[in-house]
C-alpha cells in the first residue's frame, strides 16, 4: 500500500532532506491537504446537489429508495472498506471510490433521457453501487487525512478539507440556483452532464496525492505521528531537530482481508465505540430530516438553491471555528469540552427553531405535517432560514470533533482505517435509516424533528463520558502509541524493540558528541 514503504530494514523519516522548495511544498501537508479538498469539491458539487434536491429530482418515492439503497450498501461496504484500504493503499482506493460517484450521475442522466419505467431501477442500482464506492471514498478519505496530520495540526487540516469539500455544496447550490431560475425541474440533462465531468475531473485528481510517509515536516515539529512514537521508551533528547524513525515494515506484520473485517466488527463489542455509537449515528441520521424533509418542504426550488448554499457556507465557517478550538486548546480534554459545547448549543438553537414552524403545519395537516414552499424574500422565511444555517454550523462541529477523537484515540496506520471505517460505517447506517423515513406517510416530520433532536442530545451526552485525556505524554500508555494486533496480524515485537534501541543508541552518541 502506498502509505507502507516496503524496502525492509530501512529506517524510514517523514524529513526529505535537499530537494527543491516548490517540491516541498507540494508534499506538505497542507498542501495535500488541499488537493484531497479539491478532489471532494469536484465530487461532491455533483453529488451534494443531486442529494439536495432528490426529492424534487426523482420524486419522494424513489428519492427514498435510492437513498436507503445508496446508504445501507454503503453500511455494509465499510466492514471491507478497511481492508481494501490497507490492501490497495489509500489513493487508489480513492479513486475508485469516486467512479461509484459517477454510476449515479450516469443512472440519472439514463432515466432523464429516456424516462422508461426500467430507469428507476437503474436509479436505485446506482445508489446502491454509490453506497460501495462512498465506503472506499471515505475510508481511505479519512486514513489519509489524519495520518497527513503530525498530531498538532488536525483542526487545522480538518478545517482546510472540510472548508473545501463544503464549497462543492456552495457551488452546487449557486449552480441549481441559476440553472432552475431559466429550467424546468424536470429531465435536467445538461446538469447531470456538468455534474458527470466534475466527478470525472475529482478521479484524475487522485494521481496528485503523495502516500503520507514522504510528506514533508518542519524539522522542529513538536509532535510525531503516532507511528514514530513506537519508540517511546527511549529517553527524550533536547535536539527537536532529529528526525524520529518510523516503524520498520517488518514491524508492521501483514494482514488478511478476513482479519481486517473481523477486528472492525470487533469494535462494536468496545466500550469505547459502544459510547461514542450514538454520535456516530447522528452525523449520519441529522441530515435526511434537515435536508429533505424540512428543506424540500419549507422552500421552492430557487429558494432551496440559496439555502443549500447557506448551509454549507455554514458548515465552512464551522470547520474554521472547530479546528482553531481543538488546536488552541490548553489540553485534549479542554478542546473537547469546548467543541461539545459549541456544537450542543447550535444544535439545540436549530431544533427549537424548527419546531415553532413544525408545529403550526402539523397542527394544520397531520400527519403529512403539508406547508407551502417559502420563495426568497417571502414572510416567514427567516425562521427556516436560520435553522438551516444553525444545521450546517453544528453538524462541521460534530464532523470535526469526530476526526479529530479517532485521532487522539487510535494510532495511524490499519488501526485508523478500522477505526475510521467504523465511524463511516455507524454514520452511513444513521443515513440508511434516516432516509427510509424520510416520507411522510412512514414518520410525520414533526416525529423526525424531535426523533433527530433526541440522537443528537443523546449523542453528546455520552460523548462526554469518553473524553480524550487531559494530557498525553508521549512516554505513557495513551492508545496513540500502541501497536495493534488482529487476527490475521502478527506483530514483530522484537522488530518495536529494535527500533526503540536504535533511536536510544543515536541519541545517546548525539549526546556524547
Amino acid at each position: 500500500a502506498d502509505s507502507n514503504p516496503r524496502t525492509a530494514g530501512a529506517a524510514y523519516t517523514l524529513h526529505q532532506p535537499g530537494g527543491r522548495t516548490r517540491k516541498m511544498r507540494l508534499r506538505s501537508a497542507s498542501c495535500q491537504i488541499s488537493i484531497l479538498g479539491v478532489i471532494f469539491l469536484f465530487i461532491f458539487t455533483a453529488y451534494s446537489t443531486i442529494q439536495g434536491f432528490a426529492s424534487q429530482l426523482y420524486g419522494e418515492a424513489l428519492a427514498s429508495e435510492m437513498e436507503s439503497t445508496l446508504y445501507a450498501t454503503f453500511t455494509l461496504a465499510c466492514f471491507v472498506a478497511p481492508a481494501v484500504t490497507n490492501t490497495l493503499g489509500p489513493r487508489l482506493t480513492l479513486f475508485l471510490g469516486a467512479l461509484g460517484y459517477a454510476a449515479l450521475v450516469a443512472a440519472s442522466l439514463l432515466l432523464a433521457i429516456v424516462g422508461a419505467p426500467w430507469c428507476r431501477g437503474v436509479v436505485v442500482l446506482g445508489g446502491g453501487v454509490l453506497g460501495v464506492g462512498a465506503a472506499l471514498l471515505w475510508t481511505a478519505q479519512g486514513r489519509l487525512m489524519l495520518e497527513y496530520s503530525d498530531g498538532t495540526d488536525q483542526g487545522r487540516l480538518f478545517a482546510i478539507f472540510w472548508a473545501l469539500f463544503n464549497c462543492s455544496s456552495v457551488v452546487g447550490g449557486l449552480l441549481t440556483f441559476f440553472y432552475f431560475s431559466h429550467h424546468s425541474e424536470e429531465a435536467p440533462v445538461s446538469l447531470y452532464l456538468i455534474f458527470l465531468g466534475c466527478i470525472v475531473l475529482g478521479g484524475a485528481a487522485t494521481a496528485l496525492l503523495a502516500p503520507p510517509h514522504t510528506i514533508a515536516r518542519p524539522a522542529a515539529s513538536a509532535s510525531a505521528s503516532a507511528e514514530q512514537r513506537v519508540a517511546a521508551a527511549a529517553p527524550a533528547t533536547e535536539d527537536a531537530a532529529t528526525p524520529l524513525p518510523l516503524l520498520p515494515p517488518a514491524a508492521r506484520g501483514g494482514s488478511t482481508w478476513e482479519g481486517e473485517a473481523k477486528a472492525t466488527l470487533r469494535l462494536f463489542g468496545t466500550r469505547r465505540m459502544a459510547v461514542l455509537f450514538p454520535l456516530f449515528w447522528y452525523t449520519g441520521f441529522n441530515q435526511p430530516y434537515q435536508l429533505n424533509t424540512f428543506g424540500d418542504r419549507f422552500f421552492d426550488s430557487r429558494a432551496l438553491g440559496l439555502e443549500l448554499a447557506s448551509f454549507y457556507l455554514a458548515e465552512v465557517l464551522g470547520a474554521a471555528l472547530a479546528g482553531w478550538t481543538l488546536d488552541t486548546a490548553s489540553t485534549p480534554r479542554a478542546g473537547a469540552l469546548r467543541q461539545l459545547a459549541a456544537f450542543g448549543l447550535a444544535t439545540s438553537a436549530a431544533y427549537a427553531l424548527a419546531l415553532s414552524v413544525e408545529v403550526p403545519a402539523a397542527r394544520a395537516h397531520w400527519p403529512t405535517c403539508s406547508t407551502p414552499r417559502l420563495q426568497l424574500g417571502e414572510e416567514g422565511v427567516a425562521v427556516p432560514s436560520l435553522a438551516f444555517f444553525l444545521w450546517g454550523l453544528s453538524d462541521s462541529q460534530v464532523q470535526a470533533y469526530a476526526y479529530w477523537l479517532l485521532r487522539q484515540l487510535h494510532s495511524g496506520g490499519d488501526e485508523l482505517a478500522r477505526a475510521v471505517g467504523f465511524y463511516k460505517m455507524v454514520q452511513s447506517l444513521g443515513w440508511s435509516v434516516g432516509f427510509l423515513l424520510v416520507p411522510s406517510w412512514r414518520l410525520p416530520p414533526l416525529v423526525q424533528n424531535l426523533a433527530t433532536a433526541a440522537c443528537g442530545a443523546l449523542g453528546l451526552a455520552l460523548a462526554l463520558r469518553e473524553l480524550p485525556p487531559a494530557r498525553i505524554d508521549s512516554r505513557s500508555s495513551s492508545p496513540l502509541l500502541r501497536v495493534v494486533r488482529i487476527e490475521g496480524e502478527r506483530v514483530d515485537e522484537s522488530a518495536v524493540e529494535s527500533a526503540g534501541g536504535a533511536l536510544q543508541q543515536q541519541q545517546q552518541q548525539q549526546q556524547q558528541q
